[in-house]
Formats: structure tokens, C-alpha cells, sequence
């Protein structure tokens, strides 16, 4: 039985990032550059006024209160850039071209305009103030966006800025979920009391698309195996990485391991050392599709998702496989307990307190416990070896979402 450490190396060791292709910029949110984004020219490419108000030579106002004549303006996305000369200046607006001829702007609300050709400058100005130096974000052939890089907001204002409407990222996996149960019944259909409605398949989806990723079917089927392989053949030709729910223990109904085989799948785990979610498997394809098996308690099945399968994802989308699994520190609001011998993910609910976030424990009855599930934003992390951490406790937090 792996560890969770050991059950996430072997899944670096086993997949591959998917290939790049140039991408529509719009289409590139979410998406990981395979090519850096240099500037194609200086930024800002000529000196910019950052404040509206008037271009002066510097000189001119060493002594203040000091009156100069207006001979022009310059507003953004102007070509104009009237000449300068000792006791004039022209008015600028934020974002305008700087005109050679001077060297300083002074914001407006530092001044008093007399007339329509004259204004008075009230306060003593520091000489090179309030401009954007051409080249003083970056220089032309400078690397701004590293190959590597997640195209989010800032970014792909970056890529926009420097003229990079097609850059070049890795394609996003697609995932494809069969839920496995002759108990389970479409969310719309009545149930009988030996029957469920299928919650694991919405939920994952809904997890899948809150992360970014496409899911092109969601399926069930009943606890046979022919049925199974036949849909694990098809699932996989329109995906790739197969999501299977249930069936994937040791009982006489847990079909999954066997059909996987059958349908050319390599197991390389099949348990992990973890509580909830004990009986994961893991399996690639020589095609380079990947499957996951989760066990059918919802909780189990979230922590898989979380855990693994997000990660995996991201692994096959470019991320650098430590930036896959996202962990960050919290304190305990309370104490937690376990059993030795698992590591265990216990749920939580988050909150910010003064000295950071805290990490409320929520209480459940167990794996098939969804509604407390629901509750919850997250889970933390309790270590092997622990049985008790008290109140205060700096601990893992598994973020299923963040509170609003």
C-alpha cells in the first residue's frame, strides 16, 4: 500500500505533459505557455506622462511660485509634439507621449490656470517627475512571460500588450466519468429504498469545470463487466483521462481492476495509505490515457478528486509537477483526533482570523457523509503518525473551495 507521497511520484513517473498548440488569446485563459512571450518592443516604447498636467522644462520652475505660457496639448494616442521652449509648456494627459523638448510633468492639481494661454506652478517640483521612462518596464527582446507560466488576467494583458495574440500552450486535457453501480439511478428518476440517486457524477463534474477542465461524458452503467469494458473503450477514445466510481475494491462486485486490464490498462497502484479513499487506482494506457478509479463514497471520491485526479490534470497541462497539489498552512480551531496508521483528511470549514486562515473542524459521520461534505470548504491534513493535534495546530489545508 503506497503512501500518498508515493502514489503522487508514481503518477509523475507515468504521465506526460500533452502536446502545444498556438491558441486564440481568448481561448488561452487557464492555460500553461510552452513558449516564453518576449516584448516585441521597449515598454513603454517612447517616455509616457503619468499624470494629467503640463510638460515643462525642469529648469524653468527652479524658482516657485512661477507663471509659463501654454502652447499646446497632448493628449493619449496623439501624434502631436509641439516644440518647447524656456517659459512655455504644454498641456499632457496620462499615457501621452512625452515631447523631447521637455523633461517634467507636474500634475494639474499642483497648479492654477490663469487664462486660456497662462498657467501659474504653486509647489517646487523634483526635475524628471511623473514620466514613464521608454524601456522602463521592459526592453525589446525581454522575456516577460516564461514558458511554464499559467495564463490567468495579468498575463494575458501581457501577451495582449506585446502583440502575442496566438501563443503557444499545452492543450488541456479532456475527462470523461462512468460511475459504476446497478444501484444508481439518474439525478431525475424516482428511487426505491434499495436504490441511489447518482451524486458522485455531478459532483465530480462540477469539481472538474470549477478547476477549468472539460468533461465530455458523464455515464453509469451496471455492475457487469462486459458492460464496463465496453464503456471504458469507448469512454477513453473521446478523452483523455478516464474518471471510473465504484468497483474498484476487492468484493465481489468491485469489476473496475479487471475490466481496465482487459481494456489494455497497466495498474501502477491500487491502494493508497490514506483515510477517506483507501482503495484508488491509478492506470495508463500505452496510448498514454490514464485512468483513476474512486471508490463510491462520496468522500472518498472528493478526497481522490482533490488529492489526485486535479493534480494529474494539472500535471498533464504543463504545470511543474511541485506547483500540482495545492496545500497551504492553516491552524487548527479545535481539536483532531484519529487512529494510528492512515494519513487522514478531515473536514474543515476555513475562516481568517487576525493572524491568518483557521481551519474549523466539521463533523461528519463517515465517507458516505455528502451532506456534511457540503459543509465543508476543504479538508486538513492529519499526519500518519499523529492521533491527536490540539487547538492552535499548524496543519495541511486540501482547499475543495475557497469561502465567499
Amino acid at each position: 500500500m503506497m503512501t500518498p507521497q508515493e502514489a503522487w511520484a508514481t503518477i509523475v513517473e507515468k504521465t506526460c505533459v500533452l502536446p502545444s498548440a498556438p491558441t486564440d488569446l481568448e481561448a488561452a485563459t487557464g492555460h500553461v505557455l510552452s513558449e516564453p512571450i518576449v516584448a516585441d518592443r521597449d515598454v513603454p516604447p517612447v517616455d509616457r506622462a503619468a499624470m494629467d498636467g503640463y510638460a515643462v522644462q525642469a529648469n524653468d520652475l527652479a524658482n516657485v511660485p512661477a507663471t509659463l505660457r501654454v502652447v499646446g496639448e497632448v493628449a493619449a494616442g496623439s501624434e502631436a509634439c509641439p516644440h518647447v521652449d524656456s517659459g512655455e509648456c504644454v498641456a499632457i494627459y496620462t499615457g501621452a507621449n512625452v515631447p523631447p523638448s521637455v523633461d517634467t510633468v507636474v500634475m494639474v492639481e499642483e497648479t492654477e490656470s490663469l487664462d486660456a494661454e497662462h498657467v501659474r506652478f504653486l509647489k517646487p517640483i523634483k526635475a524628471g517627475q511623473h514620466i514613464f521612462r521608454q524601456g522602463e518596464n521592459a526592453e525589446r527582446g525581454d522575456v516577460l512571460l516564461e514558458a511554464g507560466s499559467v495564463v490567468q488576467a495579468a498575463e494575458a494583458g501581457v501577451c495582449a500588450a506585446v502583440g502575442a495574440d496566438r501563443p503557444c500552450v499545452v492543450t488541456k486535457p479532456s475527462v470523461a466519468i462512468l460511475s459504476t453501480g446497478a444501484e444508481l439511478l439518474d439525478v431525475s428518476e424516482a428511487v426505491e429504498a434499495h436504490q441511489l440517486r447518482n451524486s458522485n457524477g455531478p459532483m465530480l463534474v462540477a469539481g472538474l469545470q470549477a478547476a477549468g477542465f472539460a468533461v465530455t461524458h458523464c455515464r453509469t452503467v451496471d455492475d457487469d463487466e462486459d458492460r464496463i469494458l465496453a464503456a471504458i473503450h469507448e469512454l477513453l477514445s473521446g478523452c483523455d483521462l478516464l474518471i471510473l466510481t465504484g468497483g474498484v475494491s476487492v468484493g465481489k462486485y468491485d469489476l473496475v481492476p479487471n475490466a481496465i486490464k482487459s481494456a489494455g490498462g497497466t495498474i501502477h497502484f491500487h491502494k493508497i495509505g490514506i483515510k477517506p479513499g483507501k482503495p484508488q487506482l491509478f492506470a495508463t494506457t500505452s496510448a498514454g490515457k490514464v485512468l483513476y478509479g474512486l471508490p463510491g463514497n462520496p468522500l472518498s471520491s472528493m478526497v481522490g478528486l482533490q488529492e489526485f485526479i486535479l493534480p494529474t490534470l494539472r500535471r498533464l497541462s504543463g504545470f511543474a509537477p511541485e506547483c500540482c497539489r495545492l496545500h497551504f498552512p492553516v491552524r487548527l480551531g479545535a481539536e483532531v483526533r484519529k487512529k494510528p496508521g492512515r494519513l487522514k483528511h478531515s473536514l474543515a470549514s476555513l475562516s481568517w482570523g487576525e493572524s491568518g486562515p483557521v481551519a474549523m473542524p466539521v463533523r461528519y459521520s463517515g465517507s458516505a457523509d455528502l451532506v456534511a461534505g457540503a459543509k465543508a470548504d476543504g479538508t486538513v491534513i492529519i499526519p500518519t503518525e499523529a492521533t491527536v493535534l490540539d487547538a492552535g495546530s499548524i496543519v495541511k489545508f486540501c482547499p475543495w473551495r475557497l469561502p465567499i
